[in-house]
């Protein structure tokens, strides 16, 4: 056992086994500890913002006919630059002449920010083909500067460029490796709103809405050329309104996707495929193949919509808002069987090393081979936070998942908690190490692990991102979006593995740090109401000797509502570069007692005359004494 009352009344506690499923496990919650040396704990990378706040920043104007410039009153610059930033204009009179509402432009010059002439396109901003404007019209008149929103989906292109598509149907360019200043709007797919999801097939980004198909080519960038679309290529009806994203199927070069349903009747799978010794083009109908139907799963009620689709082996898998799991061998003219979970609405289906697990709402946790189904595990109920007073309108559920390597992501936000019009939301990114079944919490969003109304914001995980960033492995990203209450949109872009500058210097790794890593035991029966306990020696052991800035500290608390009392602090600074130490640390009226380790990092740079490189080094902890 990781936490053992030993022979002489000691307290031993290692083998850092991630989180429990009871407040008596042996640990009860942990959050940004890096468990892949197991038994070892150490500090997990910390995210970063990548792509900076931004906001829908709204702002009057003034046009001049003779220099076709804007003028406003703040600067519209975003990490250090306006050119390329995509806006769109209003009036509550008549714009000014050669101005179209609804129309995407783009910032074409920059002289101090507040300033700007505009373009149709990047490419015309680059070449320097301005917008004409030739009166100054009437009313007063306002730019809108435009942002992703919730990001719902990503793919690569064929260039390696990252594609997202917000929950406006907006399709957005992050470049390579997520190095843009700022994300490029790709303007011209059929229309805004209503996103079902985006795959990358044939060298075009395939982009699903509720009713119709778009297929956008394949650029490497967009100063020297402008997006080519085919809109509303679909050759079926379409009916894919958000539930289970697109599925790109490596096994049969097909993509799958939701088609709605035939009403009361049966919910509808479609493809689409590249026909045999055809190259694929959304202009003509005679390369490609559409089925809307090509498998359908009955209709129970409109809550069992299919909301997950993957694959295992040559089964095609559909995780609906039941409790059923439906498989097709794409062949036979229908499902070729379901399966029960104990649970319902899947949220996503993760394949790895040829097992699904099949994520639900509340957070439980089921794989499957095919052929039978069997519950793993769940994000613990004793992570959820109990309010009585207000325990209805708390809501826990998972909101995105992804494959990293051999562990599975998967984002959980719990709102409702406080009372309006303080309520709050926590959101987690909680890792499950399908190797080892290890659960714990892989980090926080560097909003911090709680936000509130009572700040005007609310922020949430809407999106895991999976990169292979420039051949260091696969790494993070994170896109959460904040939605004040005034209506506009922040949204940020967040990492674990960021850069300071993005067209220079290495890769800079920052660890969680100033103890926020953080490792809970569960409460461990020690003493008795009539015979409590003392301990008076702390032994710490790490696996090597702490150096710079390095540092563990040891907290306590006699039942799991007090507040924690800080025991010791054993760093680099106070004790030097040791590997293992006893030290006096005297706890006396012992019933029950619980335990928090935290763990520091040290996060350091060296400059360079054009360049940071970045030190990242972790205290790595093997095993605690408490001695009687």
């Amino acid at each position: 056992m990781p936490i053992k009352i030993e022979k002489d009344n000691s307290i031993s506690i290692s083998g850092f086994e991630g989180i429990g499923q009871s407040p008596l496990s042996d640990f009860t919650d942990m959050m940004g500890i890096n468990l892949d040396r197991p038994g070892v704990a150490s500090v997990n990378f910390k995210f970063e913002s990548f792509i900076q706040d931004q906001s829908q920043d709204v702002q009057v104007f003034t046009a001049n006919a003779s220099t076709n410039e804007l003028t406003v009153g703040l600067s519209a610059r975003y990490r250090g630059q306006l050119k390329g930033r995509a806006l769109t204009v209003s009036s509550s009179g008549t714009l000014p002449a050669g101005l179209a509402a609804e129309t995407v432009y783009f910032a074409a010059t920059d002289t101090n920010g507040t300033v700007f002439k505009l373009a149709t396109s990047i490419k015309n901003a680059q070449d320097g083909n301005y917008v004409d404007i030739t009166d100054t019209g009437t009313g007063v008149h306002t730019v809108t500067f435009l942002v992703p929103k919730a990001l719902v989906g990503w793919c690569y292109n064929s260039y390696g460029n990252i594609i997202a598509q917000d929950t406006d149907n907006r399709i957005w360019d992050f470049g390579t490796y997520f190095t843009s200043n700022y994300p490029i709007l790709i303007p011209g797919n059929t229309r805004t709103g209503d996103a079902a999801g985006i795959v990358n097939y044939k060298g075009y980004t395939i982009v699903f809405r509720s009713n119709a198909i778009d297929a956008l080519l394949d650029k490497s960038g967009w100063t020297f050329d402008v997006p080519t679309w085919t809109n509303g290529f679909n050759t079926i009806n379409v009916s894919n309104d958000g539930k289970a994203k697109p599925f790109y199927s490596l096994n049969d070069d097909t993509i799958y996707f939701y088609n709605g349903d035939t009403t009361r009747r049966n919910f509808k799978i479609g493809l689409l495929e590249e026909n045999a010794g055809q190259t694929f083009d959304p202009a003509s109908g005679a390369t490609f193949a559409m089925v809307e139907d090509a498998v359908t799963i009955p209709f129970e009620d409109y809550e069992s919509n299919p909301t997950a689709i993957n694959e295992i082996n040559e089964w095609l898998i559909i995780g609906t808002g039941g409790n059923k799991i439906y498989f097709w061998d794409k062949k036979s003219p229908s499902f070729t069987k379901y399966i029960e979970i104990k649970d319902s609405y899947v949220v996503d289906i993760q394949n790895v090393d040829n097992t699904a697990y099949c994520i639900t709402l509340t957070g439980k946790i089921f794989t499957t081979n095919g052929t039978t189904a069997s519950f793993l595990t769940k994000i613990p109920d004793h992570l959820i936070p109990f309010n009585p007073d207000n325990i209805s309108n708390i809501i826990t559920q998972v909101t995105t998942t992804a494959v990293l390597r051999e562990k599975i992501l998967i984002g959980m936000s719990i709102d409702g908690l406080g009372a309006y019009p303080n309520s709050k939301r926590k959101n987690y990114i909680f890792e499950l190490n399908t190797n080892t079944g290890i659960l714990s919490k892989y980090g926080i969003m560097s909003w911090g692990e709680e936000t509130t109304t009572s700040i005007t914001d609310v922020s949430k995980i809407n999106l895991i991102m999976v990169d292979r960033f420039n051949g260091l492995g696969n790494q993070i990203m994170l896109s959460t979006s904040v939605e004040p209450v005034n209506g506009s949109v922040a949204h940020r872009i967040e990492c674990n593995v960021a850069k300071r500058d993005f067209y220079r210097g290495e890769p800079r790794l920052i660890g969680y740090n100033n103890y926020e890593p953080y490792i809970i035991t569960g409460v461990i029966s020690y003493g008795e109401d009539y015979a409590k306990k003392t301990l008076r020696e702390l032994q710490i052991s790490f696996m090597r000797a702490l150096t710079t800035g390095q540092g563990v500290k040891i907290s306590y608390r006699k039942d799991d509502n007090a507040s924690w009392t800080l025991l010791k602090t054993v760093d680099y600074t106070t004790y030097g570069a040791i590997k293992d130490i006893k030290i006096p640390a005297p706890i006396t009226d012992i019933k029950d007692i619980q335990f928090k380790i935290n763990l520091s990092c040290y996060n350091g740079e060296t400059s360079g005359n054009s360049y940071y490189t970045p030190t990242f080094t972790t205290p790595f902890l093997k095993s605690i004494r408490l001695i009687p």
